[in-house]
């Protein structure tokens, strides 16, 4: 029971802890798509979804007059739709000549 406890605490003192450390961290926002990136975030409403088996395929129109396809690997069912204004960090990659967004992390505003 007392090793119960303990290992609550810690957990919570964990998750506090995490809490704060990532508040530190921030992404730079994307303004345009010039050069690579390793960690970015971008923000715009989806104009286009399309889903194949585990993977998310959207389009987003952003801040500027720029599109961009972001992909979403995930085992899970992601709940967007077109017209929803979503937030999306992870990392630029180029395919077939297109850049395109690997989503780490999706939120929906």
């Amino acid at each position: 029971m007392n090793l119960q406890k303990i290992a609550l605490i810690v957990t919570i003192i964990g998750l506090i802890s995490l809490f704060f450390v990532s508040e530190g961290i921030n992404t730079p926002l994307v303004t345009h798509l010039e050069g690579s990136f390793e960690d970015v975030t971008v923000e715009g409403e989806i104009i286009r979804l399309a889903d194949k088996d585990n993977v998310k395929f959207l389009e987003i129109d952003g801040c500027k007059q720029e599109r961009l396809d972001l992909v979403v690997f995930s085992d899970e069912d992601i709940y967007v739709q077109e017209g929803d204004y979503i937030s999306a960090s992870g990392s630029i990659e180029e395919y077939k000549g297109k850049k395109e967004l690997i989503v780490d992390e999706l939120i929906v505003k």
